[in-house]
């Protein structure tokens, strides 16, 4: 059978019996534990009905109708109100139950009348059906007085259990409180995620519960579904490193077990501990006798060794100058004489932090250490510089080829700049106010330095726009009508590219044909441009020729000189090739050419010109390489008229 040992051993501090010694908090009540994480049968989902919470109440009694509680669980809008006190028969037989599982010197009883009677420990369940056989009473050794919360039929935790995911958030801090009104009230507080098993990792384990201080700080332990004898607790708290000197310390005060116990030591008399005279590391020992002379319970003691100081001592090492954009500091780090003190100053917290963020002066910062005779204290004046971070103009963004221009800062007063290439601050390029980048996409840091107190790196990234831009192909770019043409051209993605059809916009995506039908000369023309302004263009003529052939020879030519039909010459159109032949009626070739522009002036070998009757032999091909022949006489008149 699996059983918990519920929280009734550690009781440290309540005492046993009449005159038992309570300290609570306000002299009221004090939550001293939960259970957090309840056990219960195999399978089944009454956690709810099982938590308990232990608190005990000061030297006057409380009435139960002004009971208040607010239970801790807050997840996903899950909130259990207090659902009220029930105290009838079916109480009377749990009690009767649990006590009849006791077999130690404790036992369970409800109140009387409604009230709760001063210096009382009490056991608060959580539901009336709380199950002993899960919860084992087995070792209680004290009384406790047992109240239930009216509770049948939630069954879900009034104590949220571990969760690794709620660590830092809201939901991860849960807090119980407990009030009977008049201020009369105690708050407690614990961390889901600080939970631990019973091999004492943080996890969630049935059994998982907290204990809390006076003061309400928790201490997170687990003792399992079972429940292993536990002697009586002699625990007192380590008062830590004292300084000698002529204080006396009442080691009662540092109990936090079972009061009313026995001290021994070097400098122990009594429960006095006489510091005069003592440096280093001694032992005290504190015990305790079974409570009600209980024999389920032995003696307990505990030996701590406490160190004693000698005088302290507040030395600390001015640092000069510190550089304030550095945000924080340990002054601690500084510390040459005795560690652990505290500190005091302009934005120092008394562990020594100091925020510096955006200080620049002198600052007084005092250090004091130790207590009594063995206070000691150092004040000195700080020097905090701040080099605030550069504010850098000018432009960053180029175009491929575009002059570079300076670049420019105004450094504070007594700083001075430093470039760099790289953020590691480790190539300098260039010192002063100004600087002038290359030609290139780059990343520069400028560092303001003042008093030896350098700010942080401004970084400035200049941007040099090479745009990946091809120029504006044709396929052919010549051709007869009609003529089919391949336009290609493009640009990187970053640029945004219009084309124009013989200077008008036209809609094209840059990979495509175009259909000439008609003879002329066309362009086409593609314009980019890219976000940060930098432009490209590129264009093509396509030239498209009408093929069709026409020849017009003259049967008649004046050689004169006069200026008008001077030449035997052809009108043509569609010609590719040509070749001329002129014959005289003898059958001799007189002249002969292959320009179709050109011509013959009538002569032969230079000789004057003679009337009469030619013949010619004109072929060629037109620009569809189509042969033509033509043949025919034309006549020389009026050669000597001038």
């Amino acid at each position: 059978m699996k059983i918990l040992r519920v929280i009734i051993m550690l009781l440290a501090g309540w005492g046993l019996g009449t005159g038992s010694y309570v300290n609570a908090q306000n002299g009221c009540i004090e939550i001293e534990r939960v259970l957090v994480a309840a056990c219960g049968a195999s399978g089944s989902n009454t956690e709810g009905f099982n938590e308990m919470a232990l608190f005990k109440v000061g030297p006057n009694p409380v009435q139960l109708s002004n009971l208040l509680v607010a239970w801790p669980t807050t997840y996903m809008g899950n909130f259990y109100n207090f659902t009220g006190l029930i105290q009838d028969a079916t109480t009377a037989a749990k009690v009767a139950e649990i006590n009849n599982t006791i077999n130690s010197c404790g036992y369970l009883k409800e109140p009387v009348g409604g009230v709760i009677p001063a210096n009382s420990k009490v056991i608060f369940f959580t539901s009336q059906l709380v199950s002993a056989t899960y919860n084992s009473f087995q070792n209680l050794t004290d009384t406790l007085i047992a109240i239930f919360q009216n509770n049948t039929n939630r069954t879900g935790g009034h104590f949220l259990n571990y969760s690794a995911f709620s660590e830092g958030t809201d939901e991860d801090v849960q807090s119980l409180i407990i009030s009977f009104g008049s201020g009369c009230s105690d708050t407690t507080t614990y961390l889901r995620s600080n939970l631990i098993k019973n091999n004492g990792e943080i996890g969630n384990e049935p059994g998982a519960s907290v204990i809390f201080s006076p003061n309400g700080t928790p201490e997170y332990i687990h003792e399992g579904c079972t429940a292993p004898f536990t002697p009586y607790d002699a625990s007192w708290m380590n008062p830590g490193p004292l300084c000698g000197g002529n204080d006396t310390i009442n080691l009662n005060d540092l109990v936090t077990g079972a009061k009313g116990g026995t001290w021994s030591g070097t400098g122990v008399v009594d429960s006095m501990l006489y510091l005069t005279g003592l440096t280093g590391d001694i032992t005290i020992k504190y015990k305790v006798t079974s409570p009600n002379n209980c024999p389920a319970i032995p003696a307990d003691s505990v030996s701590k060794v406490v160190t004693i100081l000698p005088e302290a001592n507040a030395a600390w090492t001015n640092p000069g100058i510190l550089c304030s954009r550095l945000g924080t500091f340990d002054m601690n780090t500084l510390v040459t004489g005795t560690p652990g003190g505290n500190w005091s100053g302009w934005n120092v917290n008394q562990a020594g932090i100091w925020t510096m963020t955006g200080l620049t002066g002198q600052f007084p910062v005092n250090y004091f250490v130790g207590s009594g005779a063995c206070r000691d204290t150092l004040l000195q004046k700080v020097t905090l510089v701040f080099a605030p971070k550069l504010t850098v103009s000018g432009d960053l963004n180029y175009c491929f080829g575009e002059q570079m221009q300076e670049l420019t800062s105004n450094p504070a007063t007594g700083g001075t700049i430093t470039w760099y290439a790289d953020s590691a601050l480790t190539q300098q390029v260039q010192s002063g106010s100004t600087f002038t980048p290359s030609a290139e996409s780059a990343s520069y840091y400028a560092v303001q330095v003042i008093d030896g107190c350098p700010s942080e790196a401004r970084k400035i990234d200049v941007k040099v726009v090479n745009m990946d831009f091809v120029p504006v192909v044709a396929e052919p770019d010549t051709g007869n009508a009609p003529l089919t043409v391949q336009v290609s051209g493009a640009a990187d993605e970053i640029a945004d590219c219009q084309w124009f059809y013989n200077d008008s916009l036209i809609e094209y995506s840059g990979q495509g044909q175009f259909t000439f039908t008609e003879a002329g000369s066309y362009k086409l023309k593609m314009v980019c441009q890219t976000p940060e302004g930098c432009r490209d263009s590129s264009e093509v003529v396509v030239l498209v020729i009408d093929a069709k052939l026409e020849v017009e020879i003259p049967n008649v030519f004046t050689p004169n000189q006069d200026g008008t039909n001077d030449l035997f010459t052809i009108k043509h159109k569609g010609v590719k090739t040509f070749s001329a032949l002129v014959y005289n009626r003898w059958g001799a070739k007189i002249y002969e050419w292959n320009d179709p522009n050109g011509g013959w002036d009538g002569t032969r070998n230079g000789s004057k010109p003679i009337d009469g009757v030619y013949f010619y032999v004109i072929n060629g091909t037109d620009l569809s390489d189509k042969p033509f022949d033509f043949k025919g006489t034309v006549q020389l008149v009026n050669a000597g008229a001038n």
